[in-house]
């Protein structure tokens, strides 16, 4: 996928020449790979050479991004799941991973600052507010993990 996505970022010459002055000293650019490519190329062959190197940085800044925010949801994760142990018995397997917080504008109880993780805080729904139900929700990565139970299930 990063390498599609690196393709695509990579088809004009005046792209090529963004990337390169962009992110070029990068300490995510991995401008090591297109000198280990084995590639040569003849000075009339600069583009195609320009094209290759933007290429390789696109590919390494945007595969050090996606990690970025998998870490990222890896620690809500851990979170969302350390917040709900003293509530619930809590499946992991039943998070929920939504674009928009699943629970709308549904006034919730309370929040945890990120000081108690290190960047995500989690909004409490723990009044049977949302249709008898109670939930927990993380923002990271720009999308919402969440985990919803019904309280009646949890105490049996």
């Amino acid at each position: 996928m990063p390498s599609d996505a690196a393709e695509s970022a990579c088809i004009y010459t005046h792209a090529c020449a963004d990337i390169i002055a962009h992110y070029d000293g990068d300490p995510r650019a991995d401008t090591d790979s297109a000198d280990d490519m084995g590639g040569e190329f003849k000075p009339s062959q600069y583009r195609e050479a320009m094209q290759c190197y933007a290429h390789f940085i696109a590919r390494s800044i945007i595969e050090a991004e996606a990690f970025a925010l998998v870490d990222e949801l890896d620690e809500a994760q851990e979170h969302l799941a350390s917040v709900l142990s003293p509530l619930v018995d809590a499946d992991e397997s039943a998070f929920r991973l939504s674009r928009d917080c699943p629970h709308g504008w549904a006034a919730h109880d309370r929040e945890d600052g990120p000081e108690l993780s290190d960047r995500h805080g989690a909004c409490y729904w723990v009044s049977h507010q949302l249709d008898g139900c109670n939930a927990v929700a993380v923002p990271a990565a720009g999308v919402w993990l969440s985990y919803t139970w019904e309280p009646a299930r949890a105490a049996a």
